[in-house]
């Protein structure tokens, strides 16, 4: 008659058996509650302005979607070690010629209308807002949803209410991280004002050929 094979364990192989099936019931409920820390983490960098950079020594840009007419965000990477400027400025522009951009901005900067300050450096997201107060209106910039600074726009008639109406252009989109030279100016918005044609109780805009007023946001190196 065979003899049975007997399996024996030592109270050493029981212990070693026991913390392996303990240890992986812990790192299931550790997996378990990383999951959405991690989206959440995700969602929390994206809010603040974090990107992958894969160029940190060029100036990267994202175009953000929001929800106004009257209110930008853009993602943006500043190389370190450098100064850059936010611009703004208002006034009857010629069109922009591409192949001209900083002679253009150059001329435009000049203008006295508008304002600006210095931005930060690094990863982070720069808002931009449009607002009417007492029947004037206001043009704020600021970080991570904070205000940094606000000055009044002189728009020659009030054509900033319909501003979704009119041209708009930006060398920055939505779909994809856009790459520039660290000391190459980059225009994050371009508002032309076209020619308003009514036509009873309806009305349509015409693209304007020349001069006509804009609105016009870049940031360069100082």
């Amino acid at each position: 008659m065979p003899k049975l094979l007997r399996v024996r364990f030592s109270m050493l192989t029981l212990l070693l058996l026991a913390t392996i099936g303990a240890l992986g019931v812990g790192l299931w409920h550790i997996g378990r509650e990383v999951v959405p820390l991690r989206t959440e983490l995700r969602g929390l960098r994206k809010e603040l302005g974090y990107f992958r950079v894969d160029h940190p020594r060029k100036i990267n840009v994202l175009q953000c979607d929001v929800v106004t007419g009257t209110a930008w965000k853009w993602r943006i990477h500043l190389p370190p070690n450098k100064t850059y400027q936010l611009y703004v400025r208002e006034g009857v522009f010629e069109q922009l010629d591409e192949s001209h951009k900083e002679d253009w901005l150059s001329t435009i900067g000049k203008s006295n209308r508008g304002g600006g300050g210095q931005l930060m450096t690094g990863r982070f997201t720069l808002d931009l807002s449009l607002g009417e107060y007492d029947d004037k209106w206001f043009l704020g910039y600021g970080y991570q949803n904070e205000l940094n600074s606000s000055f009044a726009m002189q728009p020659e008639e009030n054509w900033y209410s319909n501003l979704l109406a009119h041209d708009q252009y930006g060398e920055a989109n939505c779909e994809e991280v856009k790459l520039f030279d660290s000391n190459e100016p980059v225009i994050l918005l371009y508002v032309r004002k076209g020619d308003i044609q009514h036509e009873g109780d309806q009305w349509r805009v015409e693209r304007a050929l020349g001069p006509t007023d804009s609105l016009v946001v870049w940031l360069s190196e100082q």
